[in-house]
């Protein structure tokens, strides 16, 4: 169904940049996998090695084999979604006219007390 050649070849700046996102303890899993499985395609494995290492399936190291030389590195990061962006409730503290709404960070502090 799909290739068994793998013909992914990755700039040694990419390939590095791949690697040190792999190392920061702040990256999302899903771009970890996508990134893990680039890595794996360059390297030469098969659709048939790397689909249980990673337990994903055929589809999925198709799709980024083929986004990835597409859009480099910025391409492994999550599509943005439709709808409505949600918005903290700290990010509207005091942007009316009334700084102390319910929404205000202020008025959500503990109340002191004078001793």
């Amino acid at each position: 169904m799909f290739p068994t050649v793998m013909d992914l070849q990755l700039a040694p700046d990419d390939r590095r940049t791949l690697e040190q996102m792999l190392r920061q303890s702040t990256l999302s899993q899903a771009i970890a996998q996508r990134t893990r499985v680039v890595l794996a395609v360059a390297a030469g494995d098969t659709y048939a090695t790397i689909a249980p290492r990673f337990a994903c399936t055929d589809r999925f190291i198709a799709i980024w084999k083929r986004h990835f030389p597409e859009g480099g590195v910025l391409a492994l990061a999550d599509a943005p979604r439709a709808g409505a962006k949600i918005v903290p409730p700290t990010s509207l503290a005091c942007t009316s006219r009334h700084p102390r709404t319910r929404w205000c960070a202020v008025s959500t502090r503990r109340p002191r007390f004078k001793r």
